[in-house]
């Protein structure tokens, strides 16, 4: 569940316990990886706007005290910006984009520049658009905060770019929401392109990989490779 500018409603720990089969470690895990925050003894998604709203105080704290983005500091952010936004959402919003700086103080952390670049645009690629690639791309970098260098493989997973159109375009395509049963999920897939490189599909793949199946084994069993001109693709199994 979401929260935004403080009208938060939540699941708690517990209640996840009773539906989830797994260790505390590997919930508390799994929450983080989805980048969820805990207040109050409850979990909560964030709204996007509310995100990029604390993210953006986050930035703009940083360029006023002329940081480089390789050595920012949580403290200081977290005690500065406290009257704007909750501090406890603040420091776990902190902690999504910045990692402990190697090397560095204890409170020397750096800017994740990758994953600042594929919030906005995911931000920017939003349900129903559609753009041509150039001008999302132009659009993505200058929204970006200076010093950082967007790439379209930062958005793996996020979207498709449709290479048979004239110009190309971009558009929305989340990996999170497609089936999790893989059968159904290679369906949508073949359905929505008929083929595949392994680097254009892994990353929708990448998640329902196990220990014992990668995403390789996986689209081994399910698909049919196919080549052409010399590069491999990979199809629906019983496509015509």
């Amino acid at each position: 569940e979401q929260v935004r500018d403080g009208n938060e409603t939540g699941v708690s720990k517990a209640t996840l316990r009773n539906v989830i089969q797994a260790s505390e470690a590997e919930l508390v895990n799994g929450l983080q990886t989805l980048e969820a925050v805990e207040l109050k003894d409850k979990w909560f998604m964030l709204d996007q706007e509310y995100q990029m709203k604390v993210l953006s105080y986050i930035l703009r704290f940083f360029d006023t005290n002329s940081w480089t983005l390789d050595c920012v500091h949580k403290q200081e952010t977290v005690e500065t910006l406290t009257d704007l936004v909750n501090s406890i959402i603040l420091a776990q919003v902190f902690d999504i984009y910045c990692t402990p700086m190697a090397g560095g103080e204890s409170d020397d952390f750096s800017l994740d520049k990758d994953k600042v670049c594929r919030f906005f645009g995911d931000y920017l690629v939003s349900p129903g658009a559609n753009f041509t690639v150039d001008e999302f791309l132009d659009m993505w970098q200058k929204a970006v905060p200076e010093g950082l260098q967007t790439d379209i493989k930062q958005l793996a997973g996020l979207v498709l770019v449709d290479t048979s159109s004239s110009p190309e375009r971009i558009r929305r395509f989340a990996e999170y929401d497609l089936p999790t049963n893989i059968q159904e999920r290679l369906e949508i897939l073949f359905h929505t392109r008929e083929r595949w490189s392994l680097e254009e599909i892994s990353p929708f793949i990448q998640p329902l990989t196990t220990p014992k199946l990668n995403v390789n084994a996986l689209l081994t069993k399910y698909a049919k490779p196919v080549n052409s001109a010399g590069k491999k693709y990979f199809c629906a199994k019983h496509g015509k």
